[in-house]
């Protein structure tokens, strides 16, 4: 795909991100003429650029966040999302961190808002890593509450299989809660699953919006 704004020209692919500008030669034939530490390119748009190479999809996305230092977005909704009749906890949303994703330094970040029945039943809403029976990086359980808003980073420690995070309440300030860890392969594909649970299976207990994001360091 090759996008001609103002002069300018985006070229994206798998393997390819060129940004020059438009220019056709005697021929009629199109081309792109990159400038590069001040030296100029000139890619032939009928041989090299074709429409199957230059595809964005999730892969090269991922990479240029990657090479750009930059959030990408893994997974986000905020379509609701309940807990039906039952008092077990119910898997409300499975988000897969492809492997290599996160780099031996790089974290993931997982919001979520939910939304509860107001009584004095308890309603309980976890973020699990590695499965639906992996770590929680976050259990908290509420009665009385309308809603919550969660906010949890977890981080690499120099080490693709070694994983630290914040496991209280709070998402920012002090807090009196261990320090949580992990030993998840990032090298792998790994998961983040997002459950609710309830102490009576008539309430209410909604995840009405997540996002999950990674950022890659090596």
């Amino acid at each position: 795909m090759a996008v001609d704004r103002l002069g300018n020209t985006l070229a994206i692919g798998d393997d390819v991100l060129v940004i020059g500008r438009m220019a056709h030669d005697d021929s009629g034939n199109s081309r792109i003429v990159v400038d590069v530490h001040g030296q100029p390119i000139t890619i032939d748009t009928a041989r090299t650029l074709k429409a199957s190479a230059l595809a964005l999809s999730r892969a090269s996305a991922r990479e240029m966040a990657a090479q750009l230092g930059v959030w990408w977005t893994v997974a986000q909704s905020s379509v609701a999302l309940s807990v039906g009749a039952t008092t077990a906890e119910s898997t409300l949303a499975s988000i897969t961190i492809p492997g290599g994703a996160l780099g031996a330094n790089g974290r993931f970040r997982v919001v979520t808002f939910w939304e509860m029945s107001n009584n004095a039943n308890n309603k309980t809403f976890r973020v699990r890593y590695s499965g639906a029976g992996g770590s929680a990086l976050v259990s908290q359980t509420f009665t009385t509450q309308v809603y919550y808003r969660d906010e949890r980073e977890v981080g690499n420690q120099n080490s693709a299989s070694s994983q630290v995070w914040h496991a209280g309440f709070s998402v920012f300030g002090t807090g009196t809660a261990a320090i949580g860890t992990s030993t998840v392969n990032t090298g792998s594909d790994s998961t983040v699953a997002i459950t609710g649970q309830k102490a009576n299976s008539g309430d209410t207990l909604s995840l009405r919006s997540y996002r999950v994001e990674l950022l890659y360091a090596a």
